[in-house]
């Protein structure tokens, strides 16, 4: 006594209450013996508006030369007229037309034409892609629905190759898991668990999948871009998983070799890492700051050296100035004793000349605040 049925059946026309349903060769099975005895008698006809009988005169006619069939050989007769071909027309050109019919049964039988096998070069020409699609998609209903009754027959004998591993399996077996290699211990397993079988059918081609992937990335480019890596909608691995379908519709079966696979830990860890990094960082406005501040000590210093320079000119004009008027005094004084003969006190007028240069002097220094070097040292 067994708990299930130990087969799974596969075929692409089930019969109700039968075990075995029809395949494909007996739903045009009467349809190929229809066109094999048409496609003999046409030849049949062919071959008689070729190669003619012959009607002879019995007695008047050398029958070893009728029966010559070898090219250019002659015939015997003793009146003219006893050879006489009896011709029959050809007609194959009507048996053509009956062939095609049974041809345009055999497609809404099975589903299958020249269109959906892309063997029809000049049926589809002049046609636009939506009048194209459409055909090729209502000629796939048939084999979609043949591959969808073939999925669940697989199904259903995976699930009778699961209960036998769970059942007879009695330690961990090795296999590779997303290309890692892990230990798999069946004995665990639920022998009713359900499964789902991929049918890569009635999905459009792989030229509108990429296109509608690529707008899938886009869009989860923008939301990460806006919201970051933990926003509700879109995580770092659901954008990975775009990349890998995409590769795999290019023809790379690894999308690994490409992009690293990606584990929830390994995220939360490489967010902490730039989140540390960043702390680490000076602070913008802090650097801005500081920049500012020795903006303002710079044009600081650089005023104090423009007053000190000015106030520097000053004092050199003034004593320019101050040394003129007492190289004239002098002069003054020597035209005044070479012409009066009287003598002027050189001593006197030199110390009132430096008294007023000190006093100067001291006004400028009073006046100037601190030097640049005074700053120099605040700093």
């Amino acid at each position: 006594m067994v708990d299930s049925v130990p087969f799974a059946l596969l075929e692409p026309d089930p019969t109700p209450h039968t075990i075995f349903g029809q395949s494909i060769a007996d739903q045009t099975m009467d349809l190929q013996l229809i066109k094999s005895s048409i496609m003999r008698n046409t030849l049949d006809s062919l071959a008689q508006s070729i190669h003619p009988r012959t009607v002879v005169v019995e007695g008047q006619v050398n029958i070893d030369d009728v029966l010559n069939v070898e090219t250019g050989a002659i015939i015997r007769a003793r009146a003219p007229g006893m050879v006489q071909p009896l011709a029959e027309p050809f007609v194959g050109q009507q048996a053509l037309g009956v062939m095609a019919y049974l041809d345009e049964i055999k497609t809404q039988r099975t589903g299958i034409s020249r269109a959906s096998q892309g063997l029809d070069a000049e049926a589809l020409q002049s046609t636009t892609r939506a009048a194209v699609q459409a055909q090729l998609s209502s000629s796939q209903e048939r084999i979609e629905m043949i591959a969808r009754l073939f999925a669940d027959g697989i199904k259903r004998c995976f699930q009778g190759v699961l209960k036998m591993v769970i059942r007879h399996q009695d330690k961990p077996k090795i296999i590779r898991l997303r290309n890692r290699f892990v230990p798999i211990d069946p004995r665990g397993w639920d022998a009713s668990m359900d499964m789902i079988v991929n049918i890569a059918l009635g999905r459009g081609s792989d030229e509108q999948r990429m296109i509608f992937l690529q707008g899938i990335l886009a869009q989860q480019k923008e939301i990460i871009a806006n919201f970051g890596p933990y926003n509700p909608l879109v995580s770092l691995e659901q954008y990975r998983d775009t990349l890998s379908e995409i590769t795999k519709l290019s023809g790379y079966m690894d999308p690994s070799k490409f992009f690293k696979e990606v584990s929830p830990e390994e995220v939360q860890a490489f967010m902490q890492q730039q989140a540390e990094s960043k702390q680490q960082q000076p602070d913008p406005a802090a650097l801005l700051a500081q920049v500012e501040a020795e903006k303002i000590k710079a044009d600081i210093l650089i005023s104090a050296a423009k007053q000190e320079l000015e106030r520097q000119k000053a004092a050199a004009s003034a004593d320019f100035e101050r040394d003129k008027l007492f190289v004239d005094a002098m002069l003054r004084a020597a035209e005044i004793e070479a012409k009066y003969s009287t003598q002027v006190d050189m001593a006197l007028i030199k110390g009132e000349v430096d008294r007023q240069r000190a006093e100067i002097q001291q006004m400028f220094k009073t006046a100037q605040g601190p030097s640049p070097s005074d700053l120099g040292v605040i700093q």
